[in-house]
């Protein structure tokens, strides 16, 4: 098993699923054999996640979003999705301090098999294809940490 857990939960609480363990409620969502995209930019408008949501709806899979900054108005256009049942997802943004964050992107998309979004280089948002998802056997996302277990890339 190859993986990677890191200090950074979900965007908002409101894609999470509530799930009793005993006496306690774990707030976590857990995704099996999600489709994972990761993006090394703000995603600031409804419009750019609208044809991701698309692509993955269509796929039938469930998504884990990891962005530089997944703001207000398209977090809550996935979150409607999750909650309406028509795609599960989740999104984590990364946001560390001392300019490593496109490191830890990197990491995360060759850990799963991604291709790296990234206005500065090749792949736009806008130009996303099924292609440059990476995958992962799953992914549990908390208040405070994310787990990757098993991602489809070289590690």
């Amino acid at each position: 098993m190859n993986g990677l857990i890191f200090q950074r939960g979900f965007v908002s609480p409101s894609f999470v699923q509530e799930a009793a363990g005993g006496n306690t409620v774990e707030r976590s969502i857990e995704l099996d054999h999600p489709l994972v995209l990761v993006v090394n930019d703000a995603i600031t408008d409804v419009s750019e996640i609208l044809p991701i949501m698309e692509l993955v709806k269509k796929a039938k899979k469930p998504l884990v979003l990891f962005s530089k900054d997944l703001q207000e108005e398209p977090a809550s256009t996935m979150i409607y999705n999750n909650m309406k049942g028509i795609t599960t997802c989740a999104a984590v943004n990364i946001p560390w301090a001392g300019g490593i964050e496109k490191d830890n992107l990197e990491d995360i998309a060759i850990l799963t098999g991604a291709t790296l979004v990234d206005n500065e280089h090749d792949l736009m948002l806008e130009d996303v294809e099924l292609e440059h998802f990476g995958k992962a056997k799953h992914i549990k996302v908390t208040e405070y940490e994310t787990s990757i277990v098993d991602g489809a890339g070289d590690p």
